[in-house]
């Protein structure tokens, strides 16, 4: 039995991949620096911008302080902005899940995203009536893989009704989001073409919403093993 949801933004609901990586690469380049596909996935993908951006300065020549990744970070995130500005949609599935759900359950978004960015997509997508609570990259101190957002929104989502954090599941695109989930006790469904070895572990896969039901997320859960919980 799912009692919330809890869904990434990012990679689970509107594809911006391809948009963050040409982001920071984009502004890598201005600097004289190269990025490419595969260390983004290795290093960076599904972080939030500071994080990102901090994990690929480290691959870079150089000493890079906090003040230097937090410029890059706010860089890559104008490019992106600037970027899907001129198009994001929901990705397939993604509305008539929120609809059908939103029907039975709270959902609330915890996503690495920053608020400005979040509030465009939804309302392009007329899709904010769906969530009960959005606890975006402004809400929380430590970003994902820490628990602080998932925690956030569950402790709002109580204050209206109680809730057992293992009646939650929480939808992620990435292995930090993972393991944000998993360690505020929630479990997690990984969503999309995550790699193998990271979606592992998760307590189950979807690799796309289309088509998919709040059902559908329960039956993937089902029989989850005491090893998982």
């Amino acid at each position: 039995m799912v009692s919330a949801l809890l869904l990434e933004l990012e990679g689970v609901l509107v594809d911006t991949r391809a948009a963050r990586f040409h982001a920071l690469r984009t502004v890598l380049a201005e600097d004289g620096h190269t990025l490419d596909e595969g260390t983004f996935t290795d290093v960076a993908d599904g972080l939030a911008p500071f994080e990102a951006a901090g994990a690929i300065a480290a691959r870079l020549p150089g000493e890079h302080d906090a003040t230097a990744i937090e410029l890059l970070a706010l860089r890559a995130d104008r490019a992106f902005s600037e970027r899907a500005a001129r198009g994001v949609t929901l990705v397939p599935g993604a509305r008539a899940l929120l609809e059908e759900a939103a029907a039975r359950v709270p959902i609330a978004l915890v996503t690495r995203a920053r608020r400005p960015f979040v509030e465009m997509v939804l309302d392009l997508a007329d899709a904010t009536a769906f969530f009960t609570t959005i606890v975006s990259a402004e809400d929380v101190r430590d970003a994902k893989p820490a628990p602080e957002g998932h925690l956030r929104a569950l402790a709002r989502l109580s204050a209206r009704r109680p809730l057992a954090a293992a009646d939650v599941v929480a939808l992620e695109d990435a292995l930090s989001g993972i393991r944000a989930a998993r360690s505020a006790g929630i479990r997690c469904v990984a969503v999309g073409s995550i790699p193998a070895h990271r979606a592992m572990e998760a307590n189950a896969l979807l690799p796309s919403l289309e088509g998919c039901t709040l059902a559908d997320v329960e039956s993937v859960l089902s029989p989850i093993s005491e090893e998982q919980q």
